[in-house]
């Protein structure tokens, strides 16, 4: 692996432990933050993001780390810091915007990871935009499937709805 994206991974693996340790230290009441939704869900998102993104690192080695790193963790971090700073309750249509722009993001992962192997057989463009836009989707019906999962067993009440 190249030394600059030894550099980013490991930038990433810090910039993400961060607020994972930051929001567990609120999770269980050691810090005194508060936020719109919930604190185990920001661990769970966070933490998640993070095995994902080892996980493809580990089994494909051609990503463009530099470019990719820095966008999955803006997104762990417009996710966080705007519902640590409740901009999810004061800024209208916040959710929606960063559910686009998350979108894009997880988009352009998935292109990352499957495009040697959707040009390799030769699937066409437009064939293999629906297979990234396909995944994309499904990893945010995931997504909203886990926010009222949690608000159903855990929080007890729609908070997201």
């Amino acid at each position: 692996m190249k030394k600059s994206k030894k550099v980013a991974l490991y930038i990433f693996r810090l910039v993400v432990w961060l607020p994972v340790v930051f929001e567990f230290l609120n999770w269980v009441k050691v810090l005194g933050f508060s936020l719109d939704f919930s604190w185990y869900w920001l661990v769970i998102t966070n933490f998640f993001a993070w095995i994902l993104t080892e996980i493809v690192i580990y089994r494909k080695k051609n990503i463009n780390l530099v470019i990719i790193l820095p966008l999955i963790a803006l997104s762990i971090y417009l996710d966080a810091f705007w519902d640590i700073f409740h901009f999810y309750s004061r800024v209208h249509n916040y959710d929606k915007f960063l559910h686009f722009g998350v979108s894009a993001i997880i988009a352009y992962s998935i292109y990352e990871v499957l495009n040697d192997i959707l040009y390799k057989k030769h699937l066409g463009k437009i064939f293999s935009s629906v297979i990234i836009i396909s995944f994309s989707s499904t990893l945010g019906m995931v997504y909203e499937i886990e926010e009222y999962s949690e608000d159903y067993f855990i929080n007890h009440k729609l908070l997201r709805m």
